[in-house]
């Protein structure tokens, strides 16, 4: 009982992992959208 405990845990652990990654992405790809929406709002007026 107790090794398929800790098996859970680790399953959990890994889960906390991939949302963390997800949302780290996310908001890289959130902060290159802006770098790029910078330069062409500026050239465009």
């Amino acid at each position: 009982m107790e090794e398929e405990d800790e098996e859970e845990d680790d399953n959990d652990e890994e889960e906390q992992c991939w949302c963390t990654l997800l949302l780290l992405l996310l908001l890289f790809l959130l902060h290159l959208v802006r770098i790029g929406e910078g330069p062409q709002l500026v050239t465009s007026t």
